[in-house]
């Protein structure tokens, strides 16, 4: 009977143990709940410097305009001032004042703000809060395509800039052959007038417009002697 009741005591003691050691060890689903349920605090400090009495009321943005969670400084007159606190839930906080028999506006984003201060008055009513820095807005850099005057072509398939040079050098033809025709028609005129001594005016006229064609006939051989190629 002893060794039994030795035996009993035994088991009860070492059940008792297992059972300390489990209510000692936290649960982590009620750790978790605990984290869950954190409060982050938000607090704005509201100053009524204005001529007329003000009612702020701050929330979270999880919350409504009329929800029983708001925290309001209730009618302020001029030069008071309070600090309220609100649990916005990590949401960020919304700022609802109400000006009695003037403006009143709701929805506005204080968050990150920790002062307000109303102003001016009834009609002319101003709010000045804390200016939260915003992140510099970043612009991607431009990217400039290079143009490639060799890829334009027309609707016959012709590259344009081949057809700008051939067009060019038709126009070149043609002013020599223009300034041929004017010194000839000018040394005709003279000549029906009986105009003297313009023999000079008129050679070294001729002699420009020879020069000029002598030019423009001898750009291809040009390039062609300093190996310029074109497009």
């Amino acid at each position: 009977m002893g060794a039994f009741s030795n035996r009993l005591g035994a088991v009860l003691a070492s059940a008792s143990v297992f059972v300390i050691v489990l209510l000692a060890v936290p649960s982590p689903h009620g750790a978790t709940a605990a984290g869950a349920g954190a409060r982050v605090e938000h607090s704005v400090r509201i100053k009524n410097s204005g001529a007329y009495t003000v009612n702020a009321c701050i929330r979270s943005k999880l919350d409504g305009p009329d929800s029983d969670a708001r925290r309001c400084t209730g009618n302020k007159l001029v030069a008071q001032s309070e600090t309220i606190t609100v649990d916005d839930r990590g949401a960020g906080v919304f700022l609802d004042f109400y000006i009695q028999a003037g403006p009143s506006h709701k929805g506005y984003d204080a968050t990150g703000r920790h002062w307000c201060t109303f102003s001016g008055t009834v009609q002319g009513a101003k709010m000045e809060c804390e200016s939260v820095p915003r992140p510099a807005v970043t612009q991607p850099v431009p990217t400039i395509i290079a143009f490639d005057p060799s890829s334009v072509q027309d609707d016959e398939g012709r590259r344009v800039d081949i057809n700008l040079l051939n067009l060019l050098a038709w126009s070149v033809s043609a002013s020599g052959v223009v300034g041929i025709l004017i010194v000839g028609l000018n040394m005709t005129l003279q000549m029906r007038r009986g105009d003297m001594g313009f023999g000079p005016d008129q050679w070294r006229q001729l002699t420009i417009v020879g020069i000029s064609c002598i030019i423009a006939v001898a750009v291809a051989p040009i390039l062609t002697f300093l190996d310029i190629k074109l497009p």
